[in-house]
Formats: C-alpha cells, sequence, structure tokens
C-alpha cells in the first residue's frame, strides 16, 4: 500500500501521518489535565476516582500547619514546667 501511495500522491503520502498525529497532539495539549507533580492520589481524584483521599496537596494551609506546630510546642514547654495544659 505504501509503494503505491508513494508512486500516485508523492510527497503527500506524508501528510496521512502529519496531520492525524499534529491533530491528536493539540488535542492532548489542550484537553488532558496536567499530572505533572502530582501525587497518585491527586491524579485518582482528577479522573474521577470515588474513593476518598486523606489529605490534598492543595487542601493543605501551611500557615495553619505552623500555627499549630508552634502552639503544641509552647503547650509541650508550659507541660515541662508543671503548668498549662496536662494533654498527653
Amino acid at each position: 500500500a505504501a509503494p503505491t501511495a508513494f508512486v500516485k500522491i508523492f510527497w503527500n503520502f506524508y501528510l496521512c501521518f502529519i496531520i492525524p498525529g499534529s491533530i491528536g497532539g493539540a488535542c492532548m495539549y489542550l484537553f488532558w489535565p496536567n499530572t505533572n507533580g502530582l501525587p497518585l492520589e491527586e491524579i485518582a481524584a482528577l479522573f474521577g476516582d470515588v474513593d476518598e483521599v486523606a489529605v490534598l496537596r492543595g487542601d493543605v494551609d501551611i500557615e495553619d500547619i505552623a500555627r499549630d506546630t508552634k502552639s503544641d510546642e509552647g503547650a509541650a514547654e508550659e507541660n515541662e514546667h508543671g503548668g498549662g495544659d496536662t494533654r498527653v
């Protein structure tokens, strides 16, 4: 089939490969979600996985974590000195 196509349509035969490949590449670039650098759990959630995910990276607020860590350290110091919170 390929030798006959080359004889009849010459270099235009390459367009049979270039056009579908270009259209497919453009569709992938435009319509498929970017999964670069995401954990597997978040990729599964992007594609409709209904399993519960413990924590998504987008849901984490660094400032809240830093604030909670500082308050926990302060409570631990008070417990060492015999005062304040009695959490174990």
